[in-house]
This record gives structure tokens, sequence and C-alpha cells, in this order.
């Protein structure tokens, strides 16, 4: 493409490249030079859009991208990225435009890459001067064809100046200054606070990372219409709130594609997302993945997140370790790490502490009577010493009705965690299997007698603080007043909790998600039956959207 008007005509190619919609956007590689001579140093980054530092770097790219299609179209037997496309819907390749200024790449390396590029969706637009037997039109300033192969005489093209350019392309960057990009001396708050919670009167989606992987909304698992893809950059997005570029993201999610491969699936699976959480929210307006300073996160007010509600249960203000350890089991095992918020110095934050303390005689105990607290040698010297003091937020607890040979998932009936009061401590652990000897932090939960409805099961239950006030009290600095403590270990009213049947050997099956999958119609108090069938959509109580955080299990009691 050459003339006076090749510019303007570019800046219109450029800009429709990026601007259609679904698999017809196309992945558009230029190179710095370029784009301050087209499109201007103000233009934000757009989804699609790869700026380059030279020719040879944005050939490189093309070239390993080139490769990726040719040995991916090769493995499923397709002739060219038409054909495959059409086999694979679901995971289409985009056409792919490179554009570049004469001089910048050598004329017969770009004439080898388009003729071989043609079949794998590339189109090669050289600025200046035309290639040999490669097809060309010579553009005037207002867009009339004065010559070349591709057009008709006197026909004219599309064309941008550099503003009309610049606005359109900032509209597709779809950002936005409500939120200033996070910074090393400002970081961003790791988890979204409730105020940016989803709005109790519209429709939300449903996220359920700690236990199985779960989208529902209006209390329904979304079971089609969400990509594999989308599924994995939703998961990422969540455990990462802060946000993460594209490049994060495809290095966390997809290490196997080449870097335009990579960034061609993360703007289909947000794509996606994006058109999921509209059709199922019924709102066409939202953004769902917002674009903040070259991060992507989640926007706060459309999911909710249990990862997210544990955050808030436990009142903690940080993460002490890594996210990717923030995956509970369906049911935890003693001595397996499990997030338990300590107080650190002035601030509560979540440690991995193992669940359960070695007795005197070497076993494991997992539970403290709370009307031992004050008597006990093992828990006397922690009770009323705020360092010694933890809260740990439990979706359910698992007991088993040994009269009646059933096995039941106890919690609450509105599907918020129980946050417990523990003590924590560093204690020396001996593991006779392997051999291995730690010193770690452990923990253990506080029981009392429980309420007549879990007495038909067991006699005793986990205590619960059940208001952010009661919290507070067991981990406030100067929580020493030890008769005042005691005063909130109570049991919890009969009608708090419902109990939910499930497998027999799920402390066989202690990783499988299924054995804690309700096997029956829940009990509540005052019912010993009860027609809400938990596997009918309409009778399905909120316990299913509020999934499990991580589950406390029969144990050995002092």
């Amino acid at each position: 493409m050459g003339s006076a008007g090749a510019a303007r005509a570019v800046r219109a190619l450029v800009v429709d490249a990026l601007s259609r919609r679904g698999d017809r956007r196309a992945e558009v590689v230029v190179t710095a030079t370029l784009t301050d001579r087209l499109l201007s140093e103000s233009i934000v980054s757009v989804d699609g859009l790869t700026v380059e530092s030279d020719g040879d770097a944005a050939a490189r790219l093309v070239d390993t991208a080139l490769v990726g299609r040719a040995r991916l179209v090769a493995s499923r037997g397709a002739e060219d990225v038409t054909a495959y496309t059409d086999a694979h819907p679901d995971d289409p390749i985009r056409p792919l435009l490179f554009v570049v200024w004469a001089g910048q790449v050598d004329a017969a390396r770009l004439g080898a890459m388009a003729a071989s590029g043609a079949r794998l969706g590339l189109t090669v637009v050289l600025v200046g001067v035309p290639l040999d037997d490669a097809p060309w039109v010579d553009v005037g300033h207002d867009g009339s064809v004065r010559g070349g192969t591709l057009a008709p005489l006197g026909a004219r093209v599309a064309h941008l100046d550099l503003s009309e350019a610049s606005q359109l392309l900032a509209l597709l960057g779809d950002d936005t200054a409500e939120r200033p990009r996070p910074t090393d001396e400002e970081p961003c708050e790791v988890f979204p606070s409730p105020d940016e919670r989803v709005d109790a009167g519209r429709p939300s989606v449903d996220v359920r990372l700690l236990g199985p992987y779960v989208v529902s909304t209006g209390g329904e698992a979304i079971r089609s219409g969400l990509r594999t893809k989308a599924k994995e950059l939703l998961a990422y997005l969540a455990l990462h709130p802060e946000g993460a570029t594209v490049e994060q993201i495809v290095d966390a999610l997809w290490p196997e594609a080449d870097p335009l491969r990579g960034v061609e699936w993360f703007s289909t699976a947000r794509g996606n997302l994006r058109g999921m959480v509209r059709r199922a929210t019924g709102r066409p307006e939202l953004q769902v993945v917002e674009k903040t300073g070259g991060r992507y996160r989640l926007d706060a007010s459309i999911f909710d997140i249990d990862l997210w509600r544990f955050q808030d249960a436990l009142g903690a203000v940080r993460w002490a370790y890594d996210r990717e350890e923030k995956i509970a089991r369906p049911l935890v095992r003693h001595a397996d790490f499990v997030p338990v918020a300590v107080n650190a110095a002035k601030e509560r934050v979540i440690e991995k502490v193992r669940f359960g303390m070695p007795g005197f005689k070497g076993t494991l105990i997992t539970n403290a009577r709370s009307e031992n607290l004050i008597s006990s040698p093992g828990w006397k010297g922690l009770f009323g010493k705020p360092a010694n003091h933890c809260l740990t937020a439990v979706s359910y607890v698992v007991e088993r009705d040994a009269k009646k040979t059933a096995t039941y998932r106890i919690q609450r009936k509105d599907g918020k965690p129980m946050v417990v009061p523990g003590l924590v401590a560093r204690r020396h652990y001996k593991f006779t299997s392997t051999g291995n000897e730690y010193d770690d932090l452990g923990h253990v939960q506080i029981t009392a007698p429980s309420n007549e409805f879990v007495a038909a099961v067991h006699d005793r239950f986990v205590c619960e603080l059940a208001t952010k006030k009661a919290a507070d009290a067991w981990m406030a600095p100067d929580a020493d007043d030890k008769d005042a403590l005691l005063e909130l270990l109570t049991p919890a009213a009969n009608e708090r909790y419902e109990m939910v049947p499930i497998a027999q050997d799920v402390w066989k099956r202690r990783d499988d998600p299924k054995a804690v999958a309700p096997a029956g119609p829940a009990m509540v108090w005052g019912a010993r039956k009860t027609a809400r069938t938990l596997s009918s959509p309409t009778s399905t109580p909120r316990a299913w959207k509020r999934p499990p955080v991580w589950c406390a299990s029969r144990s050995a009691r002092r």
C-alpha cells in the first residue's frame, strides 16, 4: 500500500479489524514506529492489538504464531484455519493482521510470510511500497484509489485521520479512570471490600472456589454456554481480585500457547464470560471484566464469590500465604493446613495452620471443650491470651449417627459460613508414617454441648460466633476476661441449622466432592422429615448457593 493516503487507509483497516465481533475480530501486530506514525502515543492498549519494539521483533512474533497455528491445524486434520474453525467452533482461530512500515522487515521475508501464512489466517500489510507480485493499491488523501490491483480506479476506501482513529481505539480499549492502576507504593486491595459487593436487588453470579468449582446463578449451576477457557479465566481472576495483565493471565493459564494464540484465547474467553453473565443476569450493559491501566479484574458488584465471603467472615485484612493454597478439600484431614485468622502484631491476618494439636500422648486433638478451657492443662495456658485465639470459617460439620448408620452435613440454613472460635499455638508435629518432624502452628476448634436438634446425632458441636461483635470480642487485643469469653461459647438456636444426608463412606473419600453431595432431603428443627428435596432446583436451600469453605470433621476430643 503506497501514497499519501496510505496512513489514513491503514488506520481505518486496523480499527475495523479490532472492532469486529466474536470470531471475526482480528489479532493485529504492529511496530512501535508505525504506532507512533499512525495511531499516536496516547492510544490505550486494546484487546487484540500487539505493539512490538521493531520490525524484527514483530516478525518473530508472527512467525511463532504461524508455527503454532500450523501445528494446531495439522493436529486436527484440517487443511486451513477456515476448515479448522468450521470443525471446532468453540475454539476458533481468529484472523491475524501484520502491519509493517516499508524497510522495517526484509521484503523477501515478508513475501514468504504472506505466501505461507495465507492458509493460516495471516494478512500482511506493507505501508509505503508494494511487495513484488503482491496485490497493492495507491490511495489518495481523500481515500480515492489512484492505482493498483486491489480496487478499481476512482473507488473510495475507508480512511480515518489521527483524531478519529484515536477516539475509536480509546473506546475499544474499554478503559476507565474509576480505579487507578495498582503500583508498588499503593497496592490494590487484595479482596474487594463489602461495599463493592453484589447489589442484593439485582441478579448475580455465584462462584464456588473452595471445594468443587461451580458457577451458578439463581441457585442453578451453569452447565452450558460457558467454555472451559472462560471458566479458567473466571477462576483466575477470582483468585487475583487485584487484577492481572494479559501476559500474566496467559502465562498462568495457557503456558503452552504462543504469544498471539494466548492473547487470542484470552480475548475469546473474556467475550464468552461476558456474554454468559449478561444472558444469565439479563443485564446487557455489564462489562463483567473491567480493564484498568492494562490490568483486568472482575466487576465485584456482579459476582458473589465464596473466597471473598470467607475473607469477610474472618474479618482478616490480608492473606499471609500463597493464594494457590487457599482451595480446601471437601473434607479436611487431621494435620491438614487450613486458613485460620490469627492475631499478628496489630492486625488480624490469615495464616495456614494445621488442623489439630499434638496431645500429651502424641494423639492429635482437634477440639477443645468449652467447659475445660480454664481447668485443662492443655488449654488454660492459651485461653484468655489474644495471641493464642483464632477464628476459622466452617461451611459444614460432618457427623455420623451411629444408631441409624447415617452420615450428615450439619450447616447453617441460610448458607453462611459458621465462624468458629479456636485456640492456636506452635507445636511439634511428628509423623510416624514418614518419620518427618516439624514445628508448626496448629489450632483446635472449641466445642460445646450440642443444642437439642444436633444432639439427635451427636452430643457436641462447634461453637459459633454468629455476629461480627462476638468474633471481634474473641479476637480483641485485650480479650483476657475469661468469664466474658466463656459467655460467647454457647450452643446456637435449634432453628439455625439443617442436617443433610451424605455418603456414608465419606471418611474414605475425603478428596471426592461427590462424597459430600446431598443424598436425600435436609432435616430441619421441628420435623425429622421434610418435603424440601435437595435435588429439585425450586426447593434447593441457599446452602447450595453458599458452598463449602472448608469442612470440619468429628475427631478426638479433650
